[in-house]
Formats: C-alpha cells, structure tokens, sequence
C-alpha cells in the first residue's frame, strides 16, 4: 500500500505528516524498527521505519545521514515518536525531507510497536483479500474464498476422519455452518446446529474435559448427545466445534487429534477476527461518509464495489442506541460485531458503529410489507437480546427507518430510525424495538422544538406536577386517558380500587380545571402526558 493509503486509515487519524508530503504515493511493503546507530544500514527497501527518536536528539547530522540513505535505498518514509525525545523536529530535517519528497511522520506516544505493525500488516491484508477475491463478483467476504475456509474444511474433515463420527463447526464470524461427512449435511443437520445454539428439548450438561472447556450435551427426550467446544477469541464467542457422538467414548489418540484441531481452528479464527475487525472499521468510515459527509455518487459507488456492497439493492435503515448513560458501546466494538453479525450475514447488511450508535443497513422491498416487517423486528429484538446478555448493565433500543433508498441516499431512513428510537421512549418506554410507521403522528414531532416549548404545553397541569402525591396522580391520569375514561378499567390497570381512582380524578380537576368532556382537550393531554415522567 502507499503511506497515504496507510494514512487514511482511521488508525492512524492522530499520526500527522510533519514534512515531505509530496512523497505520500511512496510504497509500504513492510515495516523496520530504527534505534540502533547502523541499524539503517540493512533496509533492502520499501519498508516504512519506526523509530523513538533517541538516536537523533543530539546528533542532527546523523539524522541527515540516516533520510538521505533511506530515500536513496526507496524506504517508504519515517514515524518517529517526536515526543519521546526530540519534542521537536529541527527545521532543516523538515526542509530535506521536503527536499527529498521522503515523508516523516509523527507518531503518537502510547502506541506499540508491535500494535502499529498488527495494524499495517492487517491493512496490507484487508486489500490482499479484496483484490484476490475481486472474481468472485461480491459473494460472501473477502476471506470466504481464501486460505481460511478451505483449511477450515480440511481440519473438520481429517478430524471426522480420525474420530470415526461426524465433525461440525457453527462458524459465528460467517454465519455459517460447516459439516463433515458432507453427504450427511441437510436441513435436519442445519436445524438440529441452530437449535444446539439454545435447546428447544429437555437436555442434561456435562463437563468433560477442562482445558478445552469441553462439555457433553444429551438430549434427554432421544437421548442423542454431542461434545461441544468454543471458540473464543479475546473471550467472545466466534464459533463451536462439534463432534456427533455415537457409540464408543474418545481414546487418547481421539483426544490429541482434537486438542491439535482445537489448536489449529483457534489460530486460524484469530486471524479472521482480527481480519473482521479491520473490515469492520472500513465500513465505519464509509458509513460514516454516506450519513454525514458531502461526497458525490460516484465515488461513493466506487467505494461500495470495494467492499462488495450490492449497489442495485434498496435499503433501510436500523440503528442501536445504548440508553444506559454509563455504559459506551464502543468499548465493546469488537464483541458487538461479533455478535450482530449471527442476526445480520455480511453477505446481507453492511454495518458501522457510530460515536456509539450501531447502524445497519438493511434490504428492503419498495412496497411495505408488514409481514416482512415482523420478521426484521424479532430479528433486532433478537440481537438486542444477545448484546444485553454479554454487556453488563446494557439498556439498547432500536429503531427501523421507513423509508427504502440506494444505499447512498439513506440519510433520511437513517434520521427515521433515530426518531424512533427518541420518540419510542416517551410513547413506548417498554418496547425495545420500534418501526418509524409505529410512531404514527407522533412521526411529524421534532423532538428539539417540541422540548423547546414543554414547559408552555405542560402549564395546565403543572399544578399537579407541584403535588407531593404527583407520581400517584400523573399515574392516574394517564390510566384513566388510555381507559377512554372508564373509572373500573383504570383500576384494574393501577391494581387500586375504583374509588381511588375517582378520588384522584377528581383532586386532578380540582386542580387543573380540565375539561375531559371535550374530546380535542383529552387528545392534546395525552400527547404531552406521553412526554412526562413525574
């Protein structure tokens, strides 16, 4: 890659080129460490070097010595952490390497070298992947026609081989399931993985072996069982290797093909989740452009292609809000990807995570279609669920836009989805998931304003509001409004006696001077007691 292609990634936002950014095109093949005095000496070209700087905090013509051999030998360009050492770059270095068109970049503090080599060489690996893959029209990911999946399918098959029984993996990063003897795979087989995910039958769990984690679980209706091991990478969940038991136990050789298999699939997935994380920053800034930023449609559609995005599909929009003010979603990035990507393939709705909102685009039908509505809503009620089970103290709602567009005009589903979200906690506070069409009328509010003049709507009941007994009454007269006035039906729902209820009614008119006789005053009450938490 260039060091400007290195530069755009959102990585390396806080790394800033000081000088020689004319040399931003210059190719990065790999990356060196630089903090010995002849260290220099060895580059062989096209690396990016890295170095803290100590070398050069009194020794200015060594400096010059070391970018003069770098560019003539083709490095790609210098990150030194200038304030580590130097604090500052002397103005004749900047002006060689602007001289020279040799970039040098500052590179922050805290990062290590290690983590910055990860992050390049994942880089490097991410366009490795899309270009090899470009044949393969958009199906699937970038890695689904690679290395990965065929030496996934290589271990599931030598290792039935060697077991004598089937081999399964419930693949979470490409929601898939991969099954050996092939022959055998089928609905039933699909079916039965789903279900191992949360039994539907009466099953009985057993530990087996400690260091894979490993557990039986029996059915106890037909008595059929299996040995299950996660796969977790960084402790979240990317897959489960599962053996089909029948008949005789695991000997000593059974269980040493499975501890290496395990092995083997662990570094394997470790490498494809460190691969979709990357992606999944990718789609976060393209995302990010499509909602937020003034680029033109065809660059937009060139970006699209990169990624594989079916650009002749409609969209709409689903976004994830975490309420709970505590908890930030973004320190759970990677367990969120994870996790959404078993509701919502790859192959099927682009995703980014967004200052904490995670947002999804979704196909969508021209026409509605509330049946094709429901199913998307108990997916997102789903993964909402998912999510709320691995994050502690998770609130999460979610809102589904209305409005079906080209995946580069989807600003307007987007802020339809976020309205829904705001709005559906004052109309629906115990709903998780909400549709823009659920909002109805309540759609037309613009919430800013509507707060804006709050305090003028809610002055007829203020009187109320100043009660120390307010929480009882504003209960009361929300009851009694959704009753359609039935003194007994709002007993019923507060679980109080009817004449509590009149009671409280009538303390309300007493003091408000309400007339719920007339049927626009009710109508107006009921929109602005939606907004009132007493």
């Amino acid at each position: 890659m260039t060091v400007r292609e290195l530069l755009e990634d959102r990585y390396f936002v806080r790394y800033k080129v000081l000088a020689g950014c004319k040399g931003l095109d210059r190719e990065i093949q790999s990356v060196a460490l630089f903090d010995a005095p002849d260290g220099y000496m060895w580059y062989k070209g096209k690396e990016l070097i890295l170095s803290s700087g100590y070398l050069f905090q009194d020794n200015i013509e060594l400096f010059e010595k070391v970018l003069i051999h770098l560019y003539e030998h083709n490095c790609a360009a210098i990150g030194i952490k200038v304030d580590r050492y130097l604090k500052q770059i002397p103005q004749k270095i900047l002006a060689l390497c602007d001289q020279l068109h040799f970039p040098l970049i500052n590179v922050p503090y805290e990062p290590a070298w290690v983590e910055i080599m990860d992050t390049v060489n994942a880089i490097a690996m991410n366009k490795y992947f899309m270009r090899v893959n470009a044949d393969h029209k958009g199906k699937g990911s970038a890695l689904s026609a690679l290395y990965p999946e065929h030496k996934i399918l290589e271990l599931v098959e030598n290792l039935s081989r060697e077991l004598e029984r089937p081999v399964s993996i419930t693949d979470f990063l490409e929601n898939r399931n991969i099954h050996c003897p092939s022959r055998e795979k089928n609905e039933e087989v699909e079916q039965k993985l789903r279900e191992l995910q949360d039994p539907p039958f009466d099953f009985q769990r057993e530990k087996v072996y400690d260091k894979l984690n490993m557990y039986r679980l029996k059915n106890l209706e037909d008595q059929q069982s299996w040995l299950i091991i996660p796969l977790e990478i960084n402790g979240i969940a990317v897959g489960k290797l599962v053996i089909w038991e029948k008949g005789k136990g695991l000997g000593y050789f059974d269980m040493l093909a499975l501890r290496l298999t395990y092995d083997i699939l662990l570094y394997i997935y470790g490498q494809m989740y460190y691969m979709n994380s990357k992606e999944a920053n990718f789609q976060d800034d393209f995302i990010q452009e499509i909602l937020f930023e003034e680029s033109d449609k065809e660059k937009l559609l060139r970006k699209a292609k990169n990624l594989y995005w079916d650009i002749q599909k409609q969209y709409i929009c689903i976004s994830f809000k975490q309420i709970n003010q505590q908890l930030n979603m973004e320190d759970y990035r990677d367990l969120i990807y994870t996790i959404t990507r078993r509701y919502f393939p790859k192959n099927e709705a682009p995703l980014g995570l967004l200052d904490g909102t995670l947002i999804i685009f979704y196909p969508a039908e021209d026409q509605y279609n509330p049946g094709k509505t429901a199913q998307v809503k108990k997916k997102c009620e789903q993964l909402i669920a998912a999510l709320e089970k691995e994050i502690p103290q998770a609130n999460i709602r979610g809102g589904i836009g209305y409005t079906a567009s080209a995946f580069y005009e989807m600003k307007k589903s987007y802020m339809e989805s976020m309205k829904t979200i705001e709005i559906g906690l004052y109309i629906y506070p115990n709903c998780k998931v909400l549709t823009y069409q659920d909002l109805g009328p309540f759609g037309f509010i613009h919430l800013e304003s509507f707060k804006e003049q709050f305090d003028y709507m809610i002055k007829k009941i203020t009187p109320v509001l100043e009660q120390d007994d307010r929480e009882e009454l504003i209960s009361t007269l929300k009851a009694y409004l959704d009753s359609n006035c039935h003194f007994n039906l709002a007993a019923k729902k507060l679980y109080i006696h009817s004449n509590t209820v009149r009671y409280r009614m009538a303390k309300i008119q007493q003091l408000c001077q309400i007339d719920l006789e007339d049927a626009m005053e009710r109508l107006k009450l009921e929109i602005v007691l939606k907004f009132v938490n007493p």
